[in-house]
């Protein structure tokens, strides 16, 4: 696992996240994803703080819904052409 300072790790973050999610999509791709659920998710590639990826996926515009009264990230997965 690599551990990178908090000033770098933003950008990288960001690109982690636009590699796999964008901010708009079809609705069958959309995904809720809790911040601890996609730190764990990216945890073998990157060593990323809450706050990191909270400043990450607030800064790519990603909305927050509320489900079950839990805040979640509404992701659209990026689908690969065939």
């Amino acid at each position: 696992m690599k551990q990178i300072k908090a000033d770098d790790s933003i950008e990288q973050i960001k690109q982690l996240l636009s590699g796999k999610y964008t901010t708009i999509g079809l609705p069958e791709s959309i995904e809720y994803r809790t911040t601890l659920e996609l730190q764990y998710e990216f945890q073998e590639i990157l060593s990323i703080s809450e706050s990191s990826l909270i400043r990450a996926l607030s800064e790519l515009e990603y909305p927050v819904v509320f489900l079950d009264g839990k805040p979640h990230w509404a992701l659209y997965v990026i689908q690969e052409e065939e």
